[in-house]
């Protein structure tokens, strides 16, 4: 069976509208605050008002909105972030959304489907909810034309942000082991992502296997983030590819509430803005 999200053709048929480039590929690798100092504790008044924070907080950071989920990843539907992209000289803007929630199969469970329109396409990643674990199953990548470039399989899956308690101290770090399955599409085919249908082709001509090794590492637990719309703290971690082809090193900067702030590596993002449930 064939799974394409509702919410890709949607994106797909509006950007091709405004521009032809707008559902262009992306990489194979993709890789989320308000007078601020993170998101106030469930419950609480919101600072400065008295007023209870769930009557206050309309989701808009650029006016004090935060997520109701006070993680440092909030995986929700209708979340959404903007992000400043700058690689080298060159500017531009990426927009993230987690746009609906799938159950491709009984075996995978339910997801949520991330949606990422970057200025060279539109990339559609499966992500989950592991207990306190965020982890990406499968990333598509579409040319202008809303074609299928790729699909990448992440076996078992591949870590997002992991907020297990041990996990966020200044110090701790572990390391994500996967295969990633990568199989070029040209006729929109779908790629199933079970562990028993894989099929790796020794010659990498119709599908490549690799084995990949991540290490990640918590450099800072508190650290100052700063945004157009405010300042809040952060938690810093790096992640660095071990085995497993060439990937730069990239530092990740995430707060409570709003999740991924800042990311550098081969390019450099910077939240901008978010609307958050």
């Amino acid at each position: 069976m064939r799974f394409v999200s509702s919410s890709l053709i949607r994106w797909c048929g509006i950007l091709m509208l405004a521009s032809p480039v707008a559902c262009g590929g992306g990489s194979g690798d993709d890789g989320p605050d308000a007078g601020m100092g993170g998101a106030p504790d469930a419950g609480s008044a919101a600072d400065g008002g008295g007023i209870d924070a769930a009557e206050a907080n309309n989701g808009v950071c650029e006016e004090g909105g935060y997520s109701t989920d006070n993680r440092y990843l909030p995986l929700k539907v209708g979340n959404v972030w903007r992000y400043e992209v700058t690689d080298g000289f060159d500017v531009t803007i990426k927009r993230q959304e987690y746009t609906e929630v799938l159950t491709p199969s009984a075996e995978t469970g339910e997801v949520v489907v991330q949606i990422t329109e970057k200025i060279d396409g539109i990339t559609e990643n499966w992500l989950q909810q592991r207990g306190d674990v965020v982890v990406r199953l499968r990333q598509r990548d579409f040319d202008a034309q809303g074609n299928l470039e790729r699909t990448t399989c992440y076996l078992p899956y591949r870590t997002r942000f992991d907020e297990t308690a041990e996990r966020l101290i200044k110090g701790a770090t572990w390391t994500d082991d996967y295969i990633r399955y990568v199989v070029p599409n040209v006729d929109n085919s779908d790629v199933s992502c079970d562990m028993s249908q894989i099929v790796c082709d020794p010659n990498g001509v119709t599908s490549k296997c690799e084995t990949v090794k991540d290490q990640w590492t918590v450099t800072e637990d508190q650290v100052e983030c700063e945004t157009s719309f405010g300042t809040m703290p952060c938690i810093e971690i790096l992640r660095v590819r071990l085995e497993g082809g060439d990937a730069p090193p990239k530092q990740y900067r995430f707060a409570r509430g709003f999740g991924k702030v800042l990311e550098q590596g081969d390019l450099r993002e910077e939240l901008i803005g978010c609307q958050l449930q």
